[in-house]
Parts: structure tokens; C-alpha cells; sequence
């Protein structure tokens, strides 16, 4: 599912995008994890409500139940594998990720069927976990040609603001330092 992605242009008249893509890889891969970080509340608080995160596959009439610590555990993994040399899971965190992508599989499915419906912020932060577990995995760009870490940091962004967390002011000031200095200047497209 592809979201309204919306850009941040900075002073060199970048987009978020492309400001993204100019960063090193694991620096990529910081920027994502830090704003996923960030909506990871807007995750929890929905969570925290009995049924919220319980669905019925429609195609087989079966209660299916997405584990709450989800997210959490994408985003240990995440901070484990960034702290490699490389930015690069080794076997062990291959065999993890690959049970974190299968944790995905399901409910993906059942948001992509309209079997499980949640609010459009708490759908942006579970994609957004989603795409850092798929660059953990070595998928690279999403299937609209995007990089998956900046389609991670953009949903998790649009998250922060559609739920009034953050205003894009308060995100400018959180990617300043992450990309190098590169101040954000105003206008939201």
C-alpha cells in the first residue's frame, strides 16, 4: 500500500527523499529506527486496548492476534544490527529477522483485505516497522521503486504528525542532526 507521502524540502532544495537516499546506509537505517522510535506510543496506546489488535481472516473465519511487543522487538533488532560493522545482520539476526517478517505476513495481509481495520496513524507505524524488517531482510526498495528506509521514516514521520505528536517543525529539529546538518527549511508538499 503506498501512503501520500509528503516532503520536507531542506536549504539545497531537497526533498526527505531524496535527503534520505544521500545519507550512508546505516545512517539510513538510524534515521529510520530513531522515528519509528519516536510513533512507537502511538503503536502502544492502541494496543493497550483488549481487541485492538485482534482480527478475523475473512477467508477462512479464523481469530488471528498480532503480538503487542511487535514493534518493540523490530526495533531491538534494529539497533543490534546498526551497531554491526556494516549495518548488516549476521546469521543469527538473519534467522530473527526472518521470524520477525513472518510475525508481519498475516496482518499485512488482513490491513491489504480490510479484515483488520485500525486508524490511519497506528497503520503508518506498523508499516513503518514493517519496511525496516524488509531492508533488514535485504529488500531495499519497495515495489513503487522507493528505498524502504526512507518509505520507513516518511510513514513513521506522517505518523508523528497526522496524530499531532510532533509538528514538522519539531521533525526538522529531530533530522538536523541526523543528516548532517542539512537544516530543513519550511513548506510541506
Amino acid at each position: 500500500m503506498r501512503f501520500g507521502a509528503w516532503q520536507i524540502f531542506f536549504q539545497d532544495a531537497m526533498t526527505l527523499q531524496e535527503l534520505i537516499e544521500t545519507l550512508p546506509p546505516s545512517r539510513q537505517l538510524a534515521v529510520a529506527i530513531h522515528f519509528a522510535e519516536l510513533a512507537l506510543p502511538i503503536w502502544e496506546e492502541y494496543a493497550a486496548t483488549p481487541g485492538n489488535l485482534m482480527y478475523i481472516d475473512t477467508v477462512v473465519g479464523m481469530d488471528h492476534a498480532v503480538a503487542p511487543e511487535l514493534l518493540v522487538q523490530v526495533n531491538a533488532l534494529a539497533k543490534k544490527i546498526l551497531k554491526m560493522a556494516d549495518a548488516s545482520p549476521d546469521a543469527e539476526q538473519k534467522a530473527e529477522v526472518a521470524v520477525l517478517h513472518h510475525a508481519f505476513i498475516d496482518p499485512i495481509v488482513a490491513l491489504q483485505d480490510d479484515d483488520w481495520s485500525i486508524p490511519e496513524s497506528v497503520r503508518l507505524v506498523f508499516y513503518a516497522h514493517h519496511n525496516i524488517v524488509e531492508h533488514l531482510r535485504g529488500e531495499v526498495a519497495s515495489i513503487f521503486g522507493e528505498k524502504t528506509l526512507y518509505v520507513a521514516t516518511n510513514q513513521a514521520i506522517d505518523a508523528l504528525e497526522s496524530s499531532g505528536r510532533m509538528t514538522f517543525a519539531e521533525i526538522r529539529k529531530q533530522l538536523h542532526p541526523m543528516t548532517g546538518g542539512r537544516a530543513p527549511q519550511e513548506g510541506i508538499n
